[in-house]
């Protein structure tokens, strides 16, 4: 719907509007790679300014959208596992 209807130039945040954490992002991340996960946690030297997840602020794109309509956690990791796997299969990908 958003390419029938005329929006305004500008930056857009895109994602689900509600908030994921790192370490659920480092958990799709070894799911979609198919490899263990390691984390060596450390102590937070600044534990009260520290976000441990992120969010897209989706007040803009919502402003300018005919329907406001936004996937959920599962549809961002269902489309972020199609992303990684296109990426893994140009020929220029390494892997670490």
């Amino acid at each position: 719907q958003i390419l029938d209807s005329p929006v305004p130039s500008g930056v857009y945040n895109l994602g689900s509007g509600s908030a994921v954490t790192f370490a659920t992002l480092l958990e799709w991340c070894a799911e979609f790679t198919n490899a263990d996960l390691f984390v060596e946690l450390i102590p937070n030297p600044i534990p009260d300014r520290y976000q441990y997840w992120t969010c897209a602020d989706m007040t803009s794109l919502q402003s300018v959208l005919p329907v406001g309509v936004f996937p959920s956690q599962e549809g961002v990791k269902e489309a972020a596992h199609i992303l990684f796997s296109a990426f893994v299969e140009q020929k220029d990908f390494v892997s670490c």
